[in-house]
């Protein structure tokens, strides 16, 4: 689909913005506990939308926009324009349709209300600035950026200890491009547990594992609706296994935790996961099953088109 996808869920629009999708990431590696059969079965049930002919796994990077009562919540940040992410090819310098895709859902970044970030990876807070005047300022003048305190205070000493590898280089970068400017120019509001956002219609929780300040953001009006889950899972695959982790998983065995619990959480209210990272058609049900869970994608309400 070459447009915006776009949900109605308990009374809010659900819209995906999306920077990148592709066969992104090798699963040998991506995977601690990969098992070629395993990601064989995902392929032959979901097809190539989320596992390629390479054998690589399909990855989405997309910010999800929440319009409800009146407000515009903006969750994950993506990866950004114009930022060094070297060396890290990809995401480098990237000049993408991302903004276009906004203003297409009739949203400019003054109109932002509340920027929520799952956690402060590269791919999820990139958005958060934009370069003016060789400057990184914030890109939603308006709006509360909601920071875990955990999840600042972890990532803020990681910026200050050496880098032991690649990521931690470029996590570094992420702090200084992407996070630092919001923080000095007064914008953070600093999360502790959980915390309403709207009331009893959007609520930041803790879900941590992936990051030990990672945050996870439920949808309801007389139920739970949707929940949005940043890096909690990956891929359809975790669906299936929720005991795998990525190599990203700073704190696995909570992670493993997390994941099963708020898994269970989803097919037992029926509400919509709706993920950073997961292939079209991007949304789904969750489905108990004897040993784990399957899963139901959900086709979006309307494709809006790109001007």
């Amino acid at each position: 689909m070459m447009g915006i996808e776009c949900w109605d869920v308990g009374g809010a629009e659900v819209a995906r913005i999306q920077e990148q999708i592709g066969p992104m990431f090798d699963p040998r590696t991506f995977f601690p506990d990969y098992d070629a059969a395993v990601l064989a079965e995902v392929r032959r049930r979901l097809g190539e939308a989320h596992v390629a002919s390479s054998g690589r796994i399909v990855s989405s990077i997309h910010s999800w926009l929440i319009r409800v009562d009146g407000r515009n919540v903006l969750v994950d940040g993506c990866i950004g324009d114009h930022k060094d992410r070297q060396p890290y090819r990809r995401w480098h310098e990237l000049a993408s349709d991302w903004s276009r895709r906004l203003a297409a859902v009739g949203v400019t970044p003054a109109d932002i209300d509340y920027v929520m970030c799952t956690h402060l990876h590269v791919d999820h807070v990139g958005w958060n600035t934009s370069l003016e005047d060789g400057r990184w300022v914030p890109t939603f003048p308006n709006a509360r950026y909601l920071f875990a305190r955990d999840e600042v205070e972890h990532f803020c000493a990681e910026r200050e200890a050496a880098a032991t590898d690649e990521f931690d280089a470029v996590s570094k970068k992420v702090w200084d491009d992407s996070v630092q400017p919001v923080l000095d120019a007064g914008l953070v509001d600093f999360v502790d547990g959980v915390h309403p956002i709207l009331a009893d219609r959007l609520i930041m929780e803790p879900s941590p594992g992936h990051t030990p300040g990672s945050c996870s953001l439920v949808l309801r009006d007389d139920a739970e609706r949707a929940c949005f889950t940043g890096d909690m899972v990956h891929h359809p695959v975790q669906v299936y296994r929720p005991d795998w982790n990525s190599s990203f998983c700073e704190q696995p065995e909570q992670a493993r935790r997390t994941r099963r619990a708020w898994l269970e959480r989803c097919a037992r209210s029926s509400a919509l996961l709706m993920t950073a990272h997961f292939g079209a058609p991007y949304a789904t049900r969750v489905r108990r099953t004897e040993e784990a869970f399957d899963l139901d994608f959900v086709e979006p309400d309307r494709v809006l088109p790109l001007p």
